[in-house]
């Protein structure tokens, strides 16, 4: 998982927070702070460069870290019920690289660490459009469970010609919690959560029926 797919996943989680009207966490804010030092790369990446890092110096920019570790754990005990091993791998490592730091200044992590913070040259992989991604998201979930208005949405998504390859399979990651690898098995995946959700409510319907009656 790269540190921009997390740091995307956890504005999600701030908005569960500002839904029942309250304001996230300040271990969430620190937390898409550090992973918006090295978005390009991994989370496991990100926490072998962290385990460079003997001292943080002090400073207005320094980002805390004390409560991440726990933060970590927290989203891992999510995550494993969905069945992503690997995922829950990576973010315990980082928990783990985290537990003996306090707090973490931008600067010497991109210095003690040689994080590059220059573009990915052409022949790299590109990094998804997070507006793109997060444009169709809001759209694809304020619809699910409403069978007209999702298909409507859906179709906007796939016939849209701004997005590619990248865009889809993070937009799968986000909405339904799949890894894939082409744009057909991301809408796949995307169509598929709506479907089963069709489906649970109909079962739901058919059984409230027959006590009912």
């Amino acid at each position: 998982m790269k540190c921009i797919e997390l740091a995307d996943a956890l504005k999600h989680l701030e908005g569960l927070y500002r839904f029942g009207g309250g304001f996230p966490p300040q271990a969430v804010v620190n937390f898409e702070k550090l992973l918006g030092i090295a978005p390009e790369l991994s989370v496991a990446q990100l926490g072998k460069k962290l385990d460079k890092l003997t001292n943080c110096s002090g400073g207005s920019e320094t980002i805390s870290v004390q409560q991440i570790s726990a933060l970590c754990e927290e989203i891992a005990l999510f995550l494993k019920p969905l069945g992503k091993p690997p995922v829950v791998k990576e973010i315990r490592q980082l928990a783990a690289s985290l537990n003996r730091l306090e707090v973490v200044n931008p600067d010497d992590l991109t210095a003690k660490a040689k994080i590059s913070k220059q573009r990915s040259n052409a022949h790299e992989i590109s990094v998804p459009r997070s507006d793109l991604v997060q444009l169709h998201l809001r759209s694809l979930e304020q619809a699910l469970g409403d069978d007209a208005g999702f298909t409507s949405a859906f179709r906007a998504l796939e016939t849209d010609p701004n997005l590619g390859t990248n865009e889809y399979i993070a937009l799968a990651k986000h909405f339904s919690f799949a890894s894939t690898k082409s744009k057909s098995a991301a809408l796949k995946k995307i169509w598929a959560r709506h479907q089963a959700l069709m489906t649970s409510r109909a079962k739901a319907a058919a059984t409230a029926g027959r006590i009912a009656g």
